[in-house]
């Protein structure tokens, strides 16, 4: 007989070789196809951002990741477009397009190196996202089916991800319906709870099935579709599952006469500086110290994440009123996970003041964000698509002819079918509450010489204000210097918004940054910021208005053409409540947070290449002190068709509050950045092997080992495993048709 775990592992080592099998059948002659897989996006985009947990890199890599397979023609693309590959400084973007206005266009890629400003090492780096070639044949006379049919920009991904340990949630239930195996119980009996929180309806595998087909501004068609582990493969309309537990969907038109774009289905919108609207991911604070502080004027973009929430449903077109004005409208109707509160004995005071039998009160509380794309058990799927939310709006923009100044004007009308309520507690008493919201507000762009001047304000239907200014500078070619101040009242509402600040949201906060950016010479760069914030409203962290700053400057040299250091110090001083507090009335203490990190890259040759890495942290609050490290070996190669990364990694961490977050190389499309936390070894073995220019398959395992000698438990409630260790494994296959 199989064991539990024998099955699992058996069943993910099932699916992948029928994965294998059906993928041999889609095998033909190829054909030559666009892009280049060559460039490692992971590495680009750690070097862009500091890593933690509240910035969406999945999306961030798949905007990536679209302009290395569809590269950028520098003889016909914008400075917005431009910016949004966080490569070139705005002094080069502007030297690049005056080039272009005066000599007319490039007649080659090495005609960069006589345009001022261009370096060898930053020429070498667009590369990956962007070429010089004449206008493409206009193929748009063609019929679009044929066009649809014949493009060569396409891929099909199916991954499977699975643990290979027995978490409890996943084991077979007893006689007394509970999902403990006997030599679990014993073994950990102190730590189990009979009648634990209701088991898992669905298995521990998880699936995602992914087409995407797009011709750079022509159109893009996508089909997402997942189930996490936990959830069930079912169709059952009465608890909204219909297979899948998420389907996502979209199409986009380019450029049919006046219509510039269409959105059908899943999208997203980025206005101004992202107060309204800010669809896709946003870098803020990080090692690239200047340019990311301001927002692109990107417009409609399809959705094409895996996360549950944050996009809009429904349609939105773009269309060109004058050569200078385009005029963007969109509508949404999208159901959003939420939980109605127990009224009960509410409705019958109500009911008894009113002398009302039938009087009904209906209040409903949506978590915080919105959905937490988990559909597990019964009682989440209680919560499931349960109020509706209407969107709709619109936006003007304006670009002068010569490209020099930029504003526009959004409006956005949110609807929701119930009340929303957030608990009562007195840090939400400035929140949003209630069933309608508007918000409106108008953002500039202008650049004059070698600065850029950008800004947006914004009032939501509570009267807070919004509002974000600064400027980037291109001081010369060796110094940027950047400045941005942002005010967010403790009442502004912008449920789509995501500006630049300290905090997740846009809401309670008053901020200060300065950025820059030296560079000495080629071999060397400077990077700094400080930032300085305050929280005038309370917080679930803090009973008090609180303040804070925090600054980070990193060090890069480039030894050698192969040879890379960079060392980076943060710190972040921010108020909370104290611990152990005793207090009716919680008083807050600065805790202050100290990073450190070394990292070197070695480049041996273009088979292999090595990544050495070390991070430490202290974190002080109350006098007391704790502590956290994490030293990283990284090693790839490749051989044949076949890539390899692997790593080896020590960490020892005294709380959650020195978590090393580190980046790990992951499968395409999966941006992984684990925190390690506690006292043990990561380590995890990615393979790739490019069967032929249509076929690619991916495989990682990863396997956390803790160091502790008595018997103890991974995880926690249903996820718990029993032992020291904690193991995945992940399978993808990508077919281009």
């Amino acid at each position: 007989m199989w064991g539990f775990r024998e099955l699992r592992i058996k069943g993910f080592a099932t699916a992948v070789l029928l994965c294998v099998a059906l993928a041999s059948f889609s095998q033909e002659k190829d054909r030559r196809s666009r892009g280049n897989d060559g460039v490692d996006l992971d590495e680009i985009i750690q070097d862009l951002v500091q890593l933690d947990d509240d910035v969406n890199y999945e999306d961030m890599y798949e905007s990536m990741f679209q302009y290395q397979r569809n590269k950028i023609n520098l003889n016909n693309t914008t400075a917005e477009e431009l910016r949004n590959i966080y490569i070139l400084s705005d002094l080069q973007i502007n030297s690049l397009m005056s080039h272009i206005d005066r000599y007319g266009k490039l007649l080659s890629i090495y005609e960069l190196q006589s345009v001022p400003g261009f370096d060898l090492v930053t020429i070498a780096t667009l590369l990956n996202f962007a070429e010089v070639r004449e206008q493409s044949i206009n193929i748009s006379n063609q019929p679009f089916l044929k066009r649809l049919l014949t493009e060569e920009n396409n891929s099909l991904i199916y991954r499977i991800e699975s643990p290979l340990e027995d978490p409890r949630g996943y084991m077979p239930v007893d006689s007394n319906g509970e999902r403990y195996s006997e030599e679990w119980y014993r073994k950990f009996q102190s730590r189990a709870r009979r009648n634990d929180s209701t088991p898992y309806l669905g298995g521990s595998l998880r699936h995602l099935l992914r087409f995407r087909v797009n011709h750079r501004n022509d159109f893009q068609i996508g089909l997402t579709a997942t189930k996490g582990s936990g959830e069930q493969f079912t169709w059952d309309p009465s608890t909204k599952r219909y297979g899948f537990d998420f389907y996502s969907m979209h199409f986009v038109k380019y450029n049919v006469g006046r219509l510039k774009r269409l959105a059908l289905g899943d999208y997203q919108l980025q206005f101004g500086q992202g107060l309204i609207m800010a669809g896709g991911f946003a870098i803020g604070k990080g090692s690239e110290t200047t340019q990311t502080l301001r927002r692109s004027n990107t417009g409609i973009r399809p959705y094409t994440s895996t996360i549950e929430n944050g996009f809009l449903r429904g349609g939105a077109a773009t269309v060109e009123v004058t050569k200078t004005i385009d005029a963007t409208v969109f509508a949404s109707y999208n159901r959003l996970d939420g939980s109605v509160l127990d009224t009960n004995d509410l409705a019958d005071q109500f009911a008894n003041a009113a002398g009302d039998e039938g009087f009904n009160v209906s209040l409903v509380e949506l978590t915080n964000n919105f959905s937490s794309g988990f559909h597990r058990k019964e009682t989440e799927l209680e919560k499931k698509r349960l109020v509706g939310q209407a969107v709709g709006g619109a936006n003007l923009s304006y670009v002068s002819k010569d490209r020099r100044l930029k504003m526009g004007a959004t409006y956005v009308h949110t609807q929701y079918e119930e009340n929303f309520n957030r608990q009562d507690r007195t840090y939400n008493a400035l929140e949003f509450n209630g069933t309608k919201n508007s918000t409106y507000g108008v953002n500039y762009s202008y650049n004059w010489q070698n600065f850029n001047f950008f800004g947006e304000v914004a009032q939501s239907k509570s009267k807070g204000v919004g509002l974000i200014n600064g400027f980037v500078s291109n001081l010369s070619q060796k110094v940027e210097y950047a400045m941005l101040f942002r005010h967010y009242s403790p009442n502004f509402h912008s449920f789509y918004g995501n500006a630049f600040g300290e905090a997740s949201r846009n809401i309670n906060e008053t901020g200060l940054y300065w950025g820059l950016k030296l560079k000495p010479s080629k071999k060397i760069t400077v990077a700094a910021y400080y930032d300085k914030f305050n929280f005038p409203w309370l917080s679930s962290r803090t009973d008090n208005p609180t303040v804070g700053d925090e600054y980070l400057m990193q060090f890069n040299y480039k030894i050698s053409r192969k040879i890379m250091l960079y060392a980076r110090t943060k710190v972040e001083n921010k108020e909370r409540n104290a611990p152990d507090n005793i207090t009716k009335l919680d008083y807050t203490a600065t805790g202050t947070r100290k990073q450190y990190l070394l990292n070197m890259d070695y480049n041996a040759s273009n088979v292999v290449s090595m990544k050495s890495r070390v991070q430490f942290s202290t974190y002080d609050i109350g006098g007391v002190r704790t502590r956290g490290y994490a030293i990283i070996q990284d090693f790839n190669f490749r051989v044949n068709k076949w890539t390899f990364s692997t790593r080896y990694a020590l960490f020892d961490t005294d709380d959650s509050d020195n978590r090393q977050f580190v980046y790990e190389k992951d499968v395409l499309y999966a941006f992984a950045i684990p925190a390690y936390n506690g006292k043990g070894i990561r380590t995890y073995v990615v393979a790739r092997y490019k069967a032929s220019r249509k076929l690619d398959f991916w495989l990682k395992v990863g396997r956390y080992l803790y160091a502790y000698e008595n018997d103890i438990t991974v995880g926690s409630s249903l996820d718990e495993i029993a032992g020291n260790h904690k193991t995945t494994a992940r399978f993808q296959m990508r077919i281009k048709l």
